[in-house]
């Protein structure tokens, strides 16, 4: 964003609003003709990030979570290829052939034989077994510290048939089971003897996987190199022979490498550019391509719901909160006026979410109302407001911390003084999401596959990423309503419930969802990008097509 000499509130006020019209299709990219046959061979280069350590299960930090998607195979994937919509998660079998659910809560899963580990000690190519589904399940599901176990605590016992049949009974019905199996997050198969060799999984050496390419050297905050599988069980596959992960912290220098042609994708996550920049880059590169969709990350203001001490554990305190948040303002002043505001579902969810106007009562609570909030601070007993610390991590990005310190404009507006407390990126991801913070935070919710995710993950009283420490019966009982429907229609209506209730109560305040433009350059063939953490699945299709 230009700074223009305007303070925040005046560029509010005046809705910069750049002409890109990006959804209505002004810069939808050309049809290009893919290379007739595949091409083996080429390095794929990314823009990446440091990872922090090399265990899929205890990770929460997308820096891991995209790095390892490289190497790492799940039960199933969601469905990747260039005819795949941004937004459409369809399952679909990696690990397993075959599979049957015999009862509500009992599933088969037969194999594929002759999958092997990478051929590195102390793995060394052995066949991937039935063992090591229930030893990768089992460990995800006891180690401490996994904050993503609830993912999958709905498993009762996994239990080893013969050598390529898994057995999983569930202690209750779950409509989202496989959905949860996909999630590159939750079910990334771990080696035994990795664990047993270098217990915490921090060094390389303990990045062992299944998947299309190898690690073959991590220099730290500089680049992960990956070599391709000769050994991978989905034959043919990956196209490239190697992927540079290169490390570039510094926002500015990774947006210059892109327009250099030193990325092959956009330098952003998921392989996108911000709508800023599209103007000149398509004057410099007018035949790369460029995909704009609304992205699935969504800002969020938390509270200490649980703190009787504090302002949070009324609700309209926090509507009066959500009142004072000019959503619209904001995508204007930080997006050019590209996004949407966002329920307890991003809007990018599109069969899950549902529009504002629909959200009955709760809707008013999106008006951006300061007057109407500071009423109901006094009615809640604040009629001068009030002071709070609020955590988040600059580390998101300068837009990221230019969005906190508009919250923060705002919120004084209506009385309610707030001081931004930054944190280190390591120290949020582990501490303020899990909801160990003082009083507020702000942050970023999204790049979760699986639509549940959104809802039981933050507002289960037994969740260990339920932020604001939400525990409301009538909430709980939706959730486990939504999780037992087994018809997709019925299933939909208690989402648009949760969300309109949710909306009512406010126990988290959503901000805008913004509009990302996928990008790439043209001698990359048979790709498109896609919500979540999933890199590897995505590029192993993706060749390069060089004159």
């Amino acid at each position: 964003m230009e700074h223009t000499g305007l303070s925040r509130r005046e560029i509010l006020k005046g809705g910069t609003v750049a002409g890109t019209a990006l959804m209505a299709g002004a810069l939808k990219p050309e049809d290009a003709a893919e290379a007739a046959t595949p091409k083996q061979g080429g390095t794929l280069r990314v823009n990446g990030w440091d990872p922090r350590g090399f265990d899929m299960h205890l990770s929460l930090s997308y820096r891991t979570q995209t790095t390892l998607s490289f190497m790492h195979n799940n039960l199933f994937r969601f469905k990747a290829g260039p005819d795949v919509p941004i937004g459409r998660l369809e399952v679909e079998p990696d690990l397993v052939e075959t599979w049957e659910q015999t009862d509500p809560v009992t599933y088969v899963f037969k194999l594929k034989e002759g999958v092997r580990w990478h051929d590195k000690p102390p793995v060394n190519g052995r066949e991937f077994v039935a063992d090591d589904v229930k030893y990768s399940l089992d460990r995800f599901l006891t180690i401490p510290g996994n904050a993503r176990r609830s993912n999958l605590d709905m498993i009762d016992k996994v239990e080893v048939v013969n050598q390529y049949t898994v057995k999983i009974t569930l202690k209750r019905p779950y409509v989202w089971f496989l959905d949860q199996l996909a999630d590159a997050m939750t079910s990334a198969m771990i080696a035994r003897e990795a664990v047993e060799k270098f217990g915490d999984l921090k060094k390389p050496e303990a990045a062992i996987g299944t998947g299309p390419w190898i690690l073959e050297k991590y220099d730290p905050n500089v680049q992960v190199t990956f070599v391709r599988n000769p050994d991978y069980f989905h034959k043919g596959l990956p196209y490239a022979d190697k992927v540079e992960w290169i490390i570039i912290s510094d926002n500015a220098t990774r947006q210059s490498a892109y327009r250099a042609g030193k990325f092959d994708f956009g330098w952003q996550f998921i392989c996108t550019v911000q709508v800023d920049e599209i103007e000149r880059l398509k004057k410099q590169h007018p035949d790369w391509y460029y995909k704009p969709f609304l992205w699935d990350v969504v800002s969020r203001t938390m509270f200490r719901t649980d703190r009787k001490d504090l302002p949070f554990h009324k609700a309209d305190v926090r509507r009066a909160i959500s009142l004072g948040i000019d959503r619209q303002g904001t995508i204007d002043a930080l997006n050019e006026g590209q996004g949407a505001m966002s329920t307890a579902i991003p809007p990018a969810l599109i069969d899950w979410a549902i529009p504002i106007d629909d959200l009955g009562p709760g809707a008013e609570w999106y008006e951006y109302n300061p007057a109407k909030a500071k009423k109901l601070l006094a009615k809640a007993g604040y009629p001068k407001g009030f002071e709070a610390k609020m955590e988040f991590t600059p580390q998101y990005g300068p837009r990221h911390k230019e969005g906190a310190e508009l919250l923060v404009d705002m919120l004084g507006e209506i009385g309610v003084k707030v001081t931004l407390v930054p944190k280190d990126y390591g120290y949020y991801i582990t501490k303020t999401v899990r909801g160990d913070y003082p009083e507020m935070s702000y942050g970023l919710m999204g790049a979760r596959t699986v639509p549940e995710s959104y809802i039981t993950n933050l507002y289960h009283p037994k969740s260990s990423t339920n932020g604001s420490r939400v525990n409301d019966p009538k909430m709980s009982e939706l959730l486990t309503k939504q999780s037992v429907t087994q018809d997709i229609e019925a299933r939909r209506a208690i989402y648009a419930e949760i969300q309109r209730y949710a909306a009512d109560q406010m126990y988290y305040v959503y901000g805008g969802a913004f509009v990302y433009v996928a990008s790439w350059q043209p001698h990359i063939k048979n790709f498109n990008t896609n919500l979540g953490f999933d890199y590897g699945w995505r590029m192993q299709n993706a060749w390069i097509d060089k004159a």
